[in-house]
């Protein structure tokens, strides 16, 4: 029997009033805006190129601690993963967001906007790691 379906997005929950700076940190990653009605406090951006989408909505909701976000990620491939996070914590820093940095290894390195993200972290891999 054949399978009609195309995956279409993922969702992802955020704090109330961060929408606008959720969809900077995934412009900072190269994703563009493609989806937000009016004044909703929800959003999808997407990887134009690649036709993965993300939706960010916000939530009544408190962030999980850190050890239960980690099992809940969006993960990201790169040459050089260490240089995204620098690019990451510099527009932090000037937006005056609070990131926490970790890794699982030298080669998976993750970051958490602990004030916007509700049940999510951001991994960045290496390209060494999926083999490509």
């Amino acid at each position: 029997m054949p399978v009609n379906l195309e995956l279409h997005h993922f969702a992802f929950k955020i704090r109330p009033n961060t929408l606008e700076k959720a969809i900077e940190i995934f412009e900072k990653m190269g994703m563009l805006l493609s989806y937000r009605e009016g004044d909703a406090r929800w959003a999808l951006v997407e990887f134009v190129d690649k036709q993965i989408e993300i939706q960010l909505i916000e939530v009544e909701e408190s962030s999980l601690e850190i050890k239960k976000k980690l099992e809940t990620h969006i993960a990201f491939i790169s040459k050089k993963p260490q240089e995204e996070l620098e690019r990451i914590k510099k527009w932090a820093k000037l937006n005056n967001i609070k990131l926490e940095l970790g890794e699982w290894n030298d080669q998976m390195l993750w970051f958490d906007a602990p004030d916007i993200f509700v049940n999510f972290v951001v991994e960045v891999m290496n390209h060494s790691v999926v083999g490509r």
